[in-house]
């Protein structure tokens, strides 16, 4: 009679255990799932690093859909690379990056750092260029990561962002005495545009891109960078208001210094259209296959410029591969 009760015991132990298990397993799960639910609603998912920039190999990669496009566009032979003139005239090279770098001195790398060195160094043809706009254009989630060794570090995508406005400041497309580099904010992120298609992995590092924001008494400024050339590709200025942004030679200005400042070439298509509560302009880079595109309107709303929050303009600028027909041309 003893003996069974032991045995009743005993079983009676290790099912409590068994449970016991089995409910910390079961928490765990529903815990995981909650986690991930929470965080696919914010659009990020965890920080990683994107895989080793490519360099050499792009081309090659990329030919297939270079010549489908080129023929699809520009009705050029399939064979002529829009990528064999960026050296000449439309390549997109990291000498920009690296005066916008503030600086930095690639000297100090010893020699087993040569080759991030050269990473860093990366010449963008403009099938590059279209591609990742393509991604930057389609619809997904952002997924925050941490910067690669090809990548810019968020120091140097603040000091490249601010260069980037000193020479709007120099171009006149940003008043010299309201330009603040002491920011009263300063902040920067870093992600990729995951679409469905990408099934949750990471592309070259040059598809990432840190958005910078500056906010100051007398002006707020949203940058998109490239996180591999440095180069500003988007840009949402608010400063005050002034009748001149208005008008037709402003907006033609923008666009030749934001073309200049990409160090490429205007194809002179120049279109400007305005109306009663914006004007909007626009031109081709790279055989029409880019376009740069200026919006001016008037700000409304909660600007967050305590100096001036009622009369402000809105600035923005960007590269895109979709033409804005519904654009009121005037001709130049």
């Amino acid at each position: 009679m003893m003996s069974k009760q032991k045995i009743l015991t005993a079983a009676g132990i290790l099912s409590s255990f068994a449970i016991a298990v089995c409910g910390w397993v079961l928490t765990s799960k529903l815990i995981d799932i909650k986690s991930d639910a929470l965080l696919s609603v914010t659009g990020i998912t965890q920080i990683d690093t994107p895989p080793p920039l490519v360099n050499a190999d792009r081309g090659a990669n990329n030919g297939a859909d270079s010549d489908a496009h080129n023929g699809a566009n520009s009705g050029a032979d399939s064979d002529a690379r829009i990528g064999a003139n960026s050296g000449a005239n439309n390549g997109v090279n990291n000498g920009a990056y690296s005066g916008a770098n503030n600086g930095e001195d690639s000297d100090a790398n010893s020699d087993a750092d040569s080759g991030a060195n050269e990473e860093k160094q990366h010449t963008m043809t403009v099938q590059d260029i279209y591609q990742v706009l393509l991604n930057w254009e389609a619809a997904g989630n952002e997924r925050a990561h941490e910067p690669s060794k090809a990548q810019l570090t968020m120091e140097q995508a603040i000091n490249a962002a601010k260069s980037g406005l000193i020479y709007f400041k120099e171009q006149g497309v940003i008043p010299g005495e309201i330009l603040e580099l002491d920011f009263e904010k300063t902040n920067a992120y870093l992600c990729q545009n995951q679409t469905l298609e990408q099934m949750s992995q990471f592309l070259d590092p040059v598809y990432s891109y840190w958005t910078v924001t500056f906010a100051g008494e007398r002006m707020n400024a949203a940058l998109t960078v490239n996180a591999v050339t440095g180069q500003i590709w988007k840009a949402n200025i608010t400063i005050p208001d002034s009748a001149a942004y208005f008008e037709n030679q402003y907006a033609k200005q923008t666009l030749n210094s934001f073309i200049s400042y990409l160090k490429m070439n205007s194809d002179d298509k120049l279109s400007i259209g305005i109306s009663k509560y914006e004007t909007v302009g626009y031109n081709y880079i790279a055989d029409s296959m880019i376009q740069v595109v200026v919006t001016i309107r008037h700000a409304y709303g909660n600007t967050g410029i305590a100096s001036n929050p009622t009369n402000l303009t809105n600035i923005e600028i960007y590269l895109a591969t979709q033409p804005s027909e519904w654009l009121i041309k005037v001709s130049d």
